[in-house]
């Protein structure tokens, strides 16, 4: 089943990026030689048309085929070859990909949105933004794994500890009344949690079981389970058998403005995000001379595989929503990775066009084709270095 999802997501993501190119050229009278599904070696193709539409044995994703997509191939029809359109019809096909992912993103983000009151998933702060049109709610107490088994009872990733009891001690009687009057009323905005150190504290002084109070932001369901810790020898605490982290949630409930255009804003604050923090990492590698942040901070196909393993391995009720959340991330990273300027991306050729269309002079098109093959040979080099890593990260 992990394998069947993870095909359907990569295969969508990039048809769905390639259908932009296809559809792009097409409405700008660009000729398409061929719109393949998989990648090389053809199964076999079928002509419609002036396009060749192609089965290929490789099942990941898919290519369109255009005429003088190659700066320095001869073309055979040069009034319909991307090469000899305008500048701003080039930039046009070349970002109309990205565009499909960022508007994937959009759609799917809303539904995540409208089925989720608002609020979006646990995310992990690796910088400082202020997000537009949302209240950002930070959490230190949500439940990121299971480990051990003190608890016998079923609790799920992204559930967060609000309180906590034993005997007829409450660790905080505030935070229990208000989580009841949030639960009356179904309202999704986050409380403030448990402090991290005040639970484990509480914990590392209890005799016996203790009661510990959930709330999921995404089922919008509370529940009470049982536990009783037990002593560690390594960490020198007690310890309930789940990892801990601090996330923080975004609250799309500000307005009805904010929650119509929840998708779309959502996807803004995700991009700028990834790109502020993304250029952090570069930036802290440099200045650390260690390649290591920018490397984990970074996934290919086996980790993205291992992502939706380790969903579904979560049995989580609310399973369908995580993997929309999740296929909505992949497609904006996708839109995130081909913006940037890198020879042989959309954003490396969008750039070389962009540069003509500033000094009104061509570049020589041998050297920007040799830029463009030494650019892919490098993602291509790249992307096995990523491919090693994340293979090394599940053993």
């Amino acid at each position: 089943m992990t394998f069947i999802i993870f095909f359907l997501t990569l295969s969508t993501l990039i048809l769905i990026h390639e259908l932009g190119h296809f559809t792009a050229a097409k409405m700008n009278g660009v000729k398409v030689h061929e719109f393949g599904l998989g990648l090389p070696p053809k199964i076999f193709g079928k002509k419609y048309g002036e396009t060749e539409y192609t089965l290929n044995w490789l099942p990941i994703g898919g290519f369109v085929r255009i005429e003088g997509e190659d700066p320095a191939e001869k073309v055979a029809d040069p009034k319909r070859s991307f090469q000899n359109k305008r500048v701003t019809v080039r930039m046009i096909i070349l970002l109309a990909g990205v565009f499909m992912n960022f508007f994937l993103a959009v759609v799917l983000f809303y539904l995540f949105f409208l089925f989720n009151g608002f609020v979006s998933s646990p995310m992990v702060k690796f910088t400082n933004y202020s997000f537009v049109g949302a209240n950002v709610k930070n959490v230190e107490t949500v439940i990121s794994g299971i480990a051990g088994d003190n608890i016998k009872e079923k609790v799920y990733p992204g559930d967060t500890i609000f309180n906590a009891s034993y005997d007829s001690i409450n660790l905080n009687d505030y935070v229990i009344s208000e989580f009841s009057t949030h639960e009356k009323q179904k309202n999704v905005s986050i409380l403030s949690s448990v402090k991290l150190k005040d639970f484990q504290s509480f914990i590392d002084k209890s005799e016996g079981p203790v009661k510990i109070y959930l709330y999921n932001v995404q089922t919008q369901e509370s529940r009470t389970i049982t536990v009783t810790p037990s002593y560690d020898e390594r960490l020198k605490r007690k310890i309930i058998g789940v990892y801990l982290g601090s996330v923080f949630y975004l609250d799309y409930n500000k307005s009805f403005y904010t929650k119509t255009f929840s998708g779309f804003i959502h996807s803004y604050n995700i991009l700028v995000y990834s790109g502020q923090t993304f250029s952090n990492l570069i930036s802290y590698s440099f200045a650390t001379k260690n390649i290591a942040p920018v490397s984990e901070g970074v996934s290919g196909p086996v980790g993205i595989f291992s992502v939706i393993q380790g969903v579904l391995a979560s049995k989580s009720p609310n399973i369908i929503w995580i993997l929309l959340d999740l296929v909505a991330l992949l497609s904006l990273s996708l839109a995130f990775m081909n913006m940037l300027p890198i020879p042989a991306l959309d954003g490396g050729r969008a750039l070389f066009v962009f540069i003509e269309g500033v000094t009104r002079k061509k570049i020589n098109p041998v050297i920007e084709s040799e830029i463009h093959k030494y650019g892919m040979i490098f993602l291509l080099v790249l992307l096995a270095i990523i491919t090693f890593k994340d293979v090394l990260n599940l053993f």
